[in-house]
């Protein structure tokens, strides 16, 4: 399927074939003159355009009907790219696991909290909190590889989707994924900070480069520190920080320093720039989240983790968030983090309307 969209960062605007995996840079002037053509109504881009219009009608054609987070309306990228979509916050679900060392069930994340979402809450409710949601599906392969073409895929996805101005949330999926979904936000965004929910911290300190041999759920930060637009790394719940390795952009909290200290924490964090959140779900206590592969004991209680993330949402500006190793052992810790998206969908409406960010 093609898709044009313009990166202002870059100050380029792009075809890409998300088929393929490729893309082809285009002046912002030719770009827009497509996009112009794509929507109007007259037929002058069957002799210019028509291989890219046919390859988005084929997108719908193609893609069999799914569940959706919160019964939420189905979404294309088509859609957003021809603004035929409302949705401002856009679900994208990525059922991958190659990168585990233990458990490998969190490629069934994704499904189980579709699933059981609508059991707690419904796309309608949320539609009258003027929290307008869709559901891109699955980013899928016909066989998923070891680190493989989708990671690409999924990089392009988070930068199309921040180009267009919406807020992804990828369904993941181990903490590999996070690799990509941060490298598209270096794609899109000059410079962010992480708010990094883990039990384990997830860096080694060795420098590595070749993330396809190398990449895996406990080292995804290695191949992103180093990263000029990524200006901090705030870890929050980390409960093995007798072995943790410094660097001068990580700053690690235990469970106590965070909900004792999460305001100077906030405090501390530079407010001119915008943060992603990746959240392994493992940073929970095992009393409320079993389904994980690597589970600690010590972690977040339910009202522990939901005090810290509306201080989190209600003091910085959040542009994305990726929700990692959750497995299927346990369907109603699919409900806890259900629970908890409800609450970032809902903080985060309250900040931009504080704000007036759009």
């Amino acid at each position: 399927m093609a898709v044009l969209y313009i990166n202002s960062k870059k100050e380029k605007a792009f075809l890409w074939d998300y088929l393929k995996g490729l893309k082809k840079e285009l002046s912002i002037s030719e770009c827009n003159e497509i996009k112009k053509l794509l929507t109007s109504d007259t037929n002058e881009y069957r002799y210019c355009y028509e291989n890219v219009f046919n390859e988005i009608i084929k997108e719908k054609e193609n893609r069999k009907s799914i569940f959706t987070m919160f019964d939420s309306d189905e979404v294309f990228l088509s859609d957003i790219m021809l603004e035929k979509t409302e949705a401002e916050y856009i679900f994208v679900g990525f059922p991958y696991d190659l990168g585990a060392s233990q458990y490998r069930g969190s490629k069934f994340g994704p499904s189980v909290l579709r699933y059981n979402s609508t059991s707690i809450l419904e796309n309608e409710t949320l539609r009258r909190k003027g929290i307008l949601v869709g559901d891109l599906g699955d980013l899928k392969g016909e066989v998923f590889k070891s680190n493989g073409k989708e990671f690409y895929y999924l990089i392009n996805v988070i930068e199309y989707l921040l180009c267009s101005n919406k807020f992804p949330i990828i369904l993941g999926g181990d903490h590999s994924i996070s690799y990509a979904t941060l490298m598209g936000m270096c794609e899109s965004i000059e410079e962010f900070g992480i708010i990094h929910l883990d039990a384990h911290q997830d860096y080694s300190g060795i420098s590595r480069n070749d993330w396809e041999r190398d990449l895996n759920h406990a080292n995804f930060l290695d191949f992103l520190v180093e990263r000029k637009e990524i200006k901090s790394i705030t870890q929050l719940g980390i409960r093995n920080n007798i072995l943790s390795v410094s660097h001068a952009k990580i700053n690690s909290f235990s469970v106590e320093e965070t909900i004792s200290n999460i305001d100077q924490i906030i405090d501390s964090l530079d407010k001119s720039i915008p943060y992603f959140i990746t959240f392994d779900v493992d940073c929970l206590s095992t009393s409320i989240m079993q389904s994980t592969g690597t589970p600690l004991p010590g972690g977040f209680e339910f009202r522990e983790i939901s005090s810290v993330l509306i201080k989190i949402i209600n003091n910085l500006k959040i542009l994305g968030i990726d929700i990692v190793e959750l497995n299927d052992n346990q369907k109603l810790d699919a409900m806890t983090v259900n629970q908890l998206l409800i609450l970032i969908l809902l903080e985060n409406k309250r900040y931009k309307n504080e704000h007036r960010i759009y």
